[in-house]
């Protein structure tokens, strides 16, 4: 919050996130028995990060409906797939229209994600979409965004399945986890 208004985008999903949850929190302490709290935990904080989720997908795509977007020379669709393979010694090409394919490409991907999640039926696919699209942006320098939006996308994954596949995980890999 110090940060603000220029603070990353990471940082503020992040601010709202925890302030989602330390709502949640103070809910879930006031259930009445300590099974159903994380059930209340999850059901009081679901809805609002979903939203802000949302939001963010949202105006990722509005913001880059302009004529600086649309542009291969100055494009950040370009000038990070260019800027991704200097970082990893490639050479830059001389021209960012090779990539231009990738403007589109990722209006399509964000446009799909948030489609796709919010669309129950469909949320694990735009989980899946999602994990590619922000894992192939991580290689660009924007892994820090890429883990906050990785554990967001949990919260459009229904209850039930979540609990299930928890409890499929042996003991020995808990340990594992924490150290």
């Amino acid at each position: 919050s110090f940060d603000l208004p220029a603070a990353a985008n990471h940082s503020v999903i992040a601010l709202l996130v925890d302030a989602c949850l330390l709502i949640g929190c103070v809910r879930a302490l006031r259930s009445e028995n300590a099974e159903s709290r994380g059930r209340r935990l999850w059901d009081s904080v679901q809805g609002p990060i979903k939203a802000t989720v949302a939001a963010v997908y949202f105006f990722a795509v509005f913001h880059k409906l302009n004529s600086s977007y649309f542009d291969p020379d100055v494009s950040c669709a370009t000038t990070q797939v260019a800027k991704m393979f200097e970082l990893h010694g490639f050479e830059r090409p001389t021209s960012l229209s090779v990539f231009g394919f990738n403007i589109y490409l990722t209006l399509i991907l964000e446009i799909l994600i948030i489609v796709f999640l919010l669309w129950p039926r469909f949320s694990h696919g735009g989980a899946l979409i999602g994990l590619l699209f922000h894992t192939a942006v991580g290689w660009a320098q924007f892994f820090d965004f890429a883990t906050v939006v990785f554990a967001l996308y949990l919260f459009f994954l229904p209850w039930d399945g979540i609990q299930r596949n928890i409890s499929r995980i042996p003991r020995w890999a808990h340990a594992c986890f924490l150290g």
